[in-house]
């Protein structure tokens, strides 16, 4: 068969066992024929899909991109990796130049065959009174980080609070981080353990707003977060480049202790696929930039 054509034998495999497994589920053979079709053209193409297993996986990817593009198509819950129904059939439409797009929640080809109405990211009246640096939320990265349609959606559909303002309060030191979501959609399911730890340092304002360095225990990203918020209440933004953008609430008693913290996890190459949750900050102690090394 043609759409074969150039396909390596590992993503073939992966699609065939898709198909074998489907065995007279004629939805789910014909599910495995359409990521054969899409991860073809993918591969001529020389795009470059969302790693296998998306966030939580193996955010390097394979190097193949077909084998990558196979691996999240043909999974039940392929939504969840960037392969809606408007997804697979943009990526099917376009040209080769614009199929990255499909994965790209801000481009204008996205909004063609994925658009949907969102609320914009905004202080309501009461809180509007916090941000006088210029900005929307009190930071230009925290708008920038905002400014999506993934993140829009997600924040509306979940119920996030965001506090907004240009003067947050500190967040110091290495805090063991634990809880677990309680609402989601089409990401990790309700009751998914959340255990990790978190080191804050070099909190420091600019001409755009403030910033704070960051470190999480393996996992990598990126070392500067924007940090909003007013009087003892924050909100920070963790960026994953075309990956994820997870946004921390919460407020501090002056004193250290981070109380009540609301998390958000929006995945990026998609709409509507985000997880929700509560978690616990314990202090652990002082940390620095020669932390985010071990």
């Amino acid at each position: 068969m043609t759409m074969f054509r150039t396909m390596t034998p590992s993503t073939l495999g992966l699609l065939l066992l898709g198909a074998s497994l489907a065995g007279c589920d004629p939805d789910a053979a014909e599910k495995a024929q359409e990521c054969a079709d899409v991860c073809s053209q993918v591969e001529e193409c020389g795009a470059t899909p969302p790693a296998p297993g998306g966030l939580f996986g193996d955010t390097s990817g394979t190097g193949n991109a077909a084998a990558d593009c196979a691996a999240n198509c043909i999974q039940p819950d392929s939504n969840k990796y960037g392969y809606a129904d408007c997804q697979v059939e943009c990526l099917l439409a376009v040209e080769c130049g614009q199929m990255n797009d499909c994965w790209d929640a801000t481009s204008d080809v996205f909004d063609q065959y994925c658009g949907g109405n969102t609320t914009p990211v905004a202080p309501d009246e009461s809180s509007a009174g916090n941000v006088g640096n210029g900005t929307t939320t009190g930071s230009a990265a925290a708008d920038e980080a905002v400014d999506n349609p993934a993140v829009e959606g997600s924040v509306e559909g979940s119920g996030f609070v965001v506090n907004y303002g240009d003067n947050p309060p500190e967040v110091a030191g290495l805090f063991d981080v634990n809880g677990s979501i309680d609402t989601s959609s089409n990401a990790r399911s309700p009751g998914a353990t959340i255990a990790t730890a978190l080191c804050f340092h070099n909190q420091a304002a600019g001409a755009d707003g403030w910033t704070t360095d960051y470190c999480e225990q393996a996992v990598p990203g990126i070392v500067s977060a924007p940090i909003i918020g007013s009087g003892n209440d924050f909100t920070m933004f963790f960026t994953y480049p075309g990956q994820a953008t997870i946004l921390f609430s919460g407020s501090t008693d002056g004193s250290g202790t981070i109380e009540n913290v609301e998390a958000l996890v929006v995945y990026l190459y998609s709409t509507d696929v985000w997880e929700h949750s509560f978690t616990t900050w314990q202090s652990n102690g002082d940390c620095d930039a020669g932390s985010c090394t071990q």
